[in-house]
């Protein structure tokens, strides 16, 4: 019996360490979407892009205080976010391209990529979205 007493608290203690959790309190991260309360564009996404996107990605931001943003690429409302949200992934997630001046730290782009994951991609009725589910580099959906 002592036998398999072992390799089954081994096996647990394997299996409860598999989960999306950062060692220590931090909050989920991964591919879950478990989060609670999830990340919204209310409570994370609106203040994320204002604070790291919407000086160039804006329709109040004139030409010359743009830096190189296309006029046509704003990030102002949950539409814009909607319609740019594949390239929003490529170019601040899955690279980090995305805002040229830096100033996103890695975290932020883990928590960017859960929230459009969770979130914009499920509103856009792609399940699991990602890069080249929604639109292609020069126009929306």
């Amino acid at each position: 019996m002592r036998s398999l007493v072992v390799p089954a608290v081994f096996f647990g203690a394997l299996l409860a360490s598999c989960d999306d959790h950062q060692i220590g309190q931090a909050p989920l991260v991964g591919t879950s979407c478990l989060r609670e309360p999830p990340l919204t564009y209310e409570n994370f996404g609106s203040d994320l892009l204002n604070r790291h996107c919407n000086s160039c990605h804006s329709v109040y931001s004139r030409k010359g205080q743009r830096g190189q943003a296309p006029l046509d690429v704003n990030f102002d409302t949950w539409d814009d976010v909607l319609f740019w949200a594949d390239r929003i992934s490529a170019r601040s997630v899955e690279s980090e391209t995305m805002p040229p001046a830096g100033g996103m730290v890695p975290d932020e782009r883990v928590l960017l990529g859960e929230w459009l994951r969770c979130e914009v991609y499920p509103a856009l009725g792609q399940v699991g979205g990602g890069p080249g589910t929604n639109q292609t580099e020069g126009g929306g959906t």
